[in-house]
């Protein structure tokens, strides 16, 4: 599908904008509806039937490019970063495996496009955020407790029933981020 955008650009329509890094699913930036799908361009293949859209739930640039800066803005309103510390000496850590699969993440934000919460509710995290949110709760050098407090603040709570979040990418958002964060043993 990728190729099929690039060729159109070149051939066809030189004012077309969309985004690409790597063309093999690493930089998330080619995310976007296609056929009414939230899917990466560059793993979707191409048909000869083919409806392509920016992304639901975020504001668009130009075309199929999206404004991505609403990440910066996430990260800095919610204090999405691990606090630093000082060590005399440097413990062991053991890497959870919900914290691998989340890390698989690559900030396609196609999950946004998939939650019906993020069309009407501009408080509510939604599935990204979450994800965010689960890396910091199964980091070792993090406070669980505040981070799942977090994620109740930003409507997790809201998560528990509907479950229809997906990633491109194969991160199980409920199972991975949102359901231990629902669970009642911290």
């Amino acid at each position: 599908m990728l190729g099929v955008l690039q060729k159109i650009y070149a051939e066809q329509d030189p004012g077309l904008s969309f985004s690409f890094g790597c063309r093999y699913k690493r930089c998330g930036l080619c995310g976007m509806l296609i056929n009414g799908v939230p899917g990466l361009a560059c793993l979707v293949p191409a048909s000869t039937e083919l409806t392509v859209e920016p992304l639901k739930n975020l504001p668009v640039l130009k075309d199929l490019v999206v404004d991505r800066m609403c990440i910066q803005r996430l990260y800095a309103e919610h204090r999405l970063y691990t606090p630093g510390h000082t060590y005399t000496e440097f413990p062991e850590v053991q890497v959870p495996d919900n914290y691998k699969l989340l890390s698989r993440c690559i900030e396609c934000l196609c999950c946004l496009s998939y939650c019906h919460q993020m069309e009407g509710d501009k408080n509510f995290g939604g599935p990204f955020l979450f994800v965010k949110l689960g890396q910091f709760y199964n980091n070792p050098k993090d406070d669980r407790l505040a981070r799942k407090n977090q994620a109740r603040e930003l409507g997790l709570d809201i998560c528990q029933d509907c479950r229809s979040c997906r990633c491109p990418n194969g991160v199980p958002i409920y199972k991975a981020a949102i359901e231990p964060m629902l669970s009642s043993n911290d």
